[in-house]
């Protein structure tokens, strides 16, 4: 065992390591010959609890000697074989105790690197009594990076534990920080479920701790969430009624903390309520507590209150005091900043307080801006915004695409729209070519980002080992299932547990691809992108060389886009064409002339949008051009494969007839057999000789491997779009619908060249900030699909199969995806009936993704072997008559 003497030796390697350091101005640390010295007295401890108990005495001393930098090397130290549950247990506390230690010093990724190995320690979680130490502590450390659906997965797995020992007043401070996750994933409805379950098992033991701490976050989100100002009241008597517990309070632990936190609401509550003066102390009770507590150089917690106390002086136009507290705030983010104006990019790390403080320096900058009209204060507000989208993409790059993810990239795309509109106002004043560049950049940055993702990774699974794509198959399987149960049954603890055990192994699998993902490149074709920022919507474009365009009154376009498909729906033609004449003067600056083939980028609610029926010149758009939808300026490298016989696999569910025959509907919206779907598939199966498969009654399973298999799926039948539900429409052998919503066919990984989903409204669907329609066609593109077809309203059932006929002749000739849409909609026009010619008939679909055509005409194999044969006989012929000359 390590001796009394052997720490005697110990000291002494650590005073001659401090000397020699400090004589090199670096922070003291052990030497690795040290490390090895503890790794050899180790070895001859042959009891893994003795073993434990010495590590913890090797932290403590290096914890009391002040040389904390050590205590990231004492890692190498912890390699044990556990084959005992008491050895299990002796481990487990001690990996808790080691990541406390970084939880001391707010290094919460180390500490979590630490509770993590601890928690895969445990064997039974109902009867560990150190749950609430480790997986608590963990759910807390994810909170505070934002992925929230880790953090309510261990907080949940602390439940049965505390249930099951009737600690009623443990719960009731488990439910608050549970209903508080919910509550910053503006999932109210389980917030509250959560709370008041949580007050219940506070007063069954009388735990004013978590009475108090419920109440208190019960205020907090009527003061952070709730928008009528006339409920305020609400969240002051709910902060009377925490104050109140906390004056209750025996234990005093914690309670400084808690002061601390019930200040900051307060301070928050007056703000809000116009009482400067009564926040700023409040503030300022919150700050000398926070200090108290947390007297090391760096802390989140006194950093948190600083960026208060700085929006509080933006809010009074204080611009003095706003700058001190930002540099004080990011001072304590990083102790080494010495409070200079604006950190470097390498000492920003995934912190949401960074984002807070670094948003907050920008409008500083922006009001010094707007006050002396010098440019420079406009590329600062412009460099902090970048570092503010910095500390959240590292937030984002740890966090698994999930609810926490959507809610990143929402905070993401607000820091972008905001950059965008100082640069735009960078560009107005100065012409200068930078602003463009930097333009283009914040424009990628502002859209698409999850789907850009989700694309690499289906790159990445194309070149993938045969034994590595199948076990990825089978992970992504094994999570569309669990997702599916999760659906039916959000209270299951274990699915949420198997979910991210899976997606991590996900994660690692890919991992080993990621050389070799695709590239993305910049679209070279003609485009025209828009964004959609608070007030108004940006365009930038390439035609006659890249131009920036702001485009005001948001609220006003938007409204004309729910007009314009509210008067296709009723076919009212005047209004339809004025407004779209009025709407297309707006948002097609005058002085752009379209060429042939143009790629439209939309944003918010140009999204619903056809782009088709804009006007210039008295025409629509579609007479003169061929029009295609993208998700943002790049796009992946690999491009979709052309082959002389592509395979497809139409899937035409057998719905019930109508009851009355004669009233079978032609929207393909009505749940009933469709009278024109089956002249549809009988078109688009001339178009592909054999090379097709057809079914009608399919379940999910069969569904997903026949679209693996294909190079294009083609879907004619219904989709139901609401607020609750987005699905297709698939039926059983008893022609019940069989609903498969957009999240199934997100998860259903594919290879896809082409989707045509051939139903009503598969472009619609909740608009995400940030990555666009959460639609059914939004779900193939994610799950790995290079191009879909869709519609923005009920598809008229006679007049899509027409289109689509003609649609998949043209595609037959080798034309591009975009073009060959475009000629079919022409020749629909050419052809139709006079009522038909109306926009409802033939504008509803578009196409999004790679343009790029799926069949190459190439030689036929016929007209191949006639040249051959031609070739062969020409050669006999002048062989024969030379021979018959001589």
């Amino acid at each position: 065992m390590i001796t009394s003497r052997y720490f005697i030796c110990l000291a002494l390697c650590i005073f001659l390591s401090c000397k020699n350091n400090n004589q090199s101005n670096l922070k003291p640390k052990l030497k690795v010959s040290d490390l090895q010295t503890l790794k050899t007295e180790l070895k001859s401890i042959d009891s893994i609890p003795a073993y434990a108990k010495m590590l913890d005495s090797i932290d403590s001393y290096v914890v009391k000697i002040e040389m904390i930098d050590s205590l990231y090397s004492l890692e190498d130290l912890y390699v044990t074989n556990l084959t005992k549950i008491a050895d299990s247990v002796a481990m487990r506390v001690q990996y808790t105790k080691h990541a406390q230690r970084f939880n001391v010093i707010s290094d919460y990724s180390e500490a979590l690197k630490f509770y993590l190995k601890a928690s895969a320690l445990s064997r039974d979680l109902r009867t560990d009594k150190f749950v609430w130490n480790i997986e608590n502590r963990i759910g807390g450390i994810y909170a505070r990076m934002d992925d929230f659906n880790k953090a309510l997965y261990y907080y949940k797995l602390c439940i049965p534990y505390l249930l099951e020992n009737k600690k009623f007043g443990t719960l009731s401070r488990l439910y608050k920080e549970i209903g508080s996750t919910y509550m910053w994933m503006s999932d109210f409805k389980e917030m509250k479920k959560y709370f008041d379950q949580g007050i219940i098992y506070g007063k069954l033991d009388n735990e004013y701790k978590g009475l108090q701490a419920i109440h208190e976050a019960y205020a907090a989100y009527y003061i952070n969430y709730y928008k009528d100002t006339l409920l305020l009241g609400l969240a002051y008597d709910h902060l009377n009624q925490s104050q109140q517990y906390l004056d209750s309070l025996d234990n005093k632990d914690d309670l400084e903390d808690r002061k601390k936190s019930l200040n900051t609401l307060f301070g928050q509550y007056y703000k809000l309520n116009n009482h400067v003066q009564l926040s700023m102390l409040s503030y300022q009770k919150s700050l000398t507590a926070a200090l108290s507590l947390h007297k090391n150089p760096g802390s989140r917690e006194v950093a948190k209150i600083y960026a208060l106390m700085a929006d509080l002086s933006l809010e009074n136009n204080d611009l003095k005091p706003l700058n001190q507290y930002v540099k004080k705030g990011i001072n304590k983010l990083i102790p080494e900043f010495q409070q200079k104006e604006i950190p470097n990019e390498n000492q920003i790390y995934g912190e949401n307080t960074f984002v807070d403080l670094l948003t907050l320096k920008s409008k500083y900058y922006y009001l010094l801006f707007d006050q002396i009209r010098d440019i420079k204060y406009l590329d600062s507000a412009m460099m902090s915004l970048n570092l503010a989208i910095t500390a959240n993409d590292k937030l984002n790059a740890n966090i698994l695409v999930n609810d926490s993810k959507y809610i990143s990239i929402s905070t993401n795309k607000s820091l972008i729209n905001r950059a965008i509109e100082y640069c735009y106002e960078a560009y107005e004043l100065t012409q200068k070519n930078q602003y463009l560049i930097k333009a283009r950049i914040y424009f990628n940055q502002s859209k698409s980002l999850i789907y850009n993702e989700n694309q690499f990774k289906n790159s990445l699974r194309a070149t993938m080992s045969e034994q590595d794509r199948k076990q990825y198959d089978t992970i992504k399987s094994s999570i569309k299932t669990l997702t599916q149960k999760q659906e039916m049954d959000k209270g299951r603890i274990n699915l949420e547990l198997e979910i991210t055990y899976h997606l991590s192994k996900l994660s690692t699998l890919e991992s080993k691809y990621l050389p070799k993902k695709s590239s993305l490149k910049a679209y070279n074709d003609p485009y025209i992108e828009f964004v959609e920022t608070d007030e108004n919507y940006y365009i930038l474009t390439n035609l006659d060389g890249q131009q920036f365009y702001k485009i005001e009154n948001k609220n006003r376009i938007n409204s004309q886009i729910a007009h314009i498909n509210q008067y296709l729906c009723d076919k009212n033609d005047k209004k339809l064409v004025l407004t779209l004449d009025s709407l297309s003067q707006v948002i097609l600056p005058n002085d752009l002339k379209l060429p042939k083939n143009i790629r439209f980028i939309p944003d918010g609610q140009l999204g619903f949008l056809s782009f088709d029926i804009l006007r210039k010149s008295n025409k629509y758009l579609l007479e003169d051009h061929a029009i295609s939808i993208g998700f943002n300026n790049q796009v992946h490298a690999n491009k979709g494969k052309t082959r002389r016989q592509p395979s497809i696999y139409i899937l035409n569910p057998g719905y019930k007839n109508p009851e009355i025959p004669e009233y079978a509907s032609l929207d393909r919206s009505v749940l009933t057999q469709l009278p024109y779907a089956i002249e549809e598939v009988n078109k688009i199966k001339a178009s592909f000789n054999d090379h097709y498969t057809y079914d009608q009654v399919v379940d999910k399973h069969k569904l997903h491997e026949e679209i693996k298999k294909a190079d294009i799926f083609h879907f004619s039948g219904h989709a139901i779009v609401d607020d609750d539900s987005t699905y297709l429409a698939l039926t059983d052998i008893a022609k019940n619908v069989v609903p498969v919503t957009n999240h199934e066919l997100f998860q259903m990984t594919n290879e896809l060249d082409l989707v045509t989903l051939s139903a009503c409204e598969t472009g619609l669907g909740q608009f995400k900030k940030g990555e666009g329609v959460g639609s059914l066609a939004n779900s193939f593109l994610n799950s790995g699909t290079k191009s879909v077809v869709y519609s923005l309203w009920k598809a008229d059932d006679q007049s899509t199969a027409d289109l689509m006929g003609l649609f998949y002749s043209n595609l037959r000739l080798g034309l591009g995806k975009d073009e060959a849409l475009w000629i079919s909609k022409k020749q629909f026009l050419n052809q139709c009936t006079p009522s038909q010619r109306h926009p409802y008939y033939w504008a509803a679909f578009t196409m999004a993704g790679e343009t790029s055509p799926i069949i190459n005409k190439g030689i036929s194999p016929l007209l191949f072997w006639v040249f051959g044969i031609s070739v062969i006989i020409s050669i006999f012929l002048f062989f024969h008559f030379k021979t018959k000359q001589t």
